[in-house]
């Protein structure tokens, strides 16, 4: 709904501005010692991957890329809770 309302240039300045929150706060997991070493390894590769993502919606727009940002932010997260549960159990 938010292309709808504030335009397309809106709706990607905000998802870019999102992507670098969520990267941030998966990351400050560790630096409360929540997570272990392979956590945040894994955090930060995919982390790196959403950024890239939404920098390339945020610069060139377009359904194509947005729907390339979708199916890699859940991929992320997918691979992002398994790497949260393979940490948790090898620090176990």
């Amino acid at each position: 709904m938010l292309p709808v309302v504030y335009g397309e240039q809106e709706a990607r300045l905000q998802i870019l501005l999102y992507a670098v929150q969520v990267v941030l706060l998966t990351l400050m997991l560790s630096t409360v010692q929540a997570t272990g070493w392979i956590y945040l390894v894994a955090a930060a590769v995919l982390g790196a991957g959403l950024l890239l993502q939404a920098l390339r919606l945020w610069r060139r727009g377009g359904s194509r890329t947005a729907w390339g940002m979708y199916r890699y932010s859940s991929i992320y997260l997918a691979l992002l809770l398994a790497a949260l549960i393979v940490d948790t159990l090898a620090r176990a």
